[in-house]
């Protein structure tokens, strides 16, 4: 499935981002607590890879510097992905997402997040080929982009239709990457998932 994986380059723009403050008020639940689980997708996807993410992942991806961080008050950060289990022959017939990385990012105020959801915000608009779409709202502010892709497989050229979700949940930001084939997955199947990680943020708080 790996030729099916068509959005890396804006997976560190999102998921990256973690200075922790001494005097944070309340301390906030882990990001890990704030993702996608393997239980939210249907019976069809896998595990992809996890891991948390830290501002030293940050600094070294080029995502934001030191200053940036220490401003925004980031404390920490974790991103999970989740691919489709099928062979390459039926990879082109699937119907809905195929592909999913999902993200969060937890900062000492909600000042803070927001500022740093604008520069993950503006940094993925620079995107070649990326459009703002009209999505429902997530959380205290968001916004749903989308674009085009192509790659050959199988010895034809498929064209991947992926949908990104940025949002501001109080303080802390999330993403979710979802990737499907073109003329084949929703608008809708994007904005469902991501309603279901911002109900894990709002959970993970509700379980102190």
């Amino acid at each position: 499935m790996k030729n099916l994986r068509s959005m890396r380059i804006l997976v560190p723009v999102f998921l990256a981002l973690a200075v922790v403050f001494v005097a944070a008020a309340v301390a906030a639940p882990s990001p890990a607590k704030m993702v996608l689980k393997r239980l939210d997708l249907s019976t069809a996807f896998l595990p992809d890879g996890a891991t948390q993410v830290t501002n030293a992942d940050v600094v070294a991806g080029g995502g934001a510097t030191d200053a940036q961080l220490a401003s925004w008050g980031r404390i920490d950060g974790y991103k999970v992905a989740f691919k489709i289990k099928t062979n390459r022959a039926l990879a082109n017939k699937l119907i809905g997402p195929i592909y999913v990385v999902s993200g969060a990012n937890t900062y000492n105020t909600a000042a803070g997040a927001h500022v740093a959801w604008l520069a993950q915000l503006s940094a993925l608009k620079k995107t070649p080929g990326i459009h703002t779409a009209v999505g429902r709202r997530v959380g205290s502010e968001s916004k749903l982009l989308t674009y085009t892709q192509s790659a050959k497989v199988s010895g034809g050229t498929v064209t991947y239709l992926i949908y990104v979700y940025t949002w501001r949940s109080g303080s802390n930001t999330a993403s979710l990457i979802c990737e499907g084939f073109k003329g084949r997955i929703t608008k809708q199947a994007a904005v469902k998932l991501a309603r279901k990680q911002q109900s894990r943020i709002k959970a993970s708080y509700a379980a102190g």
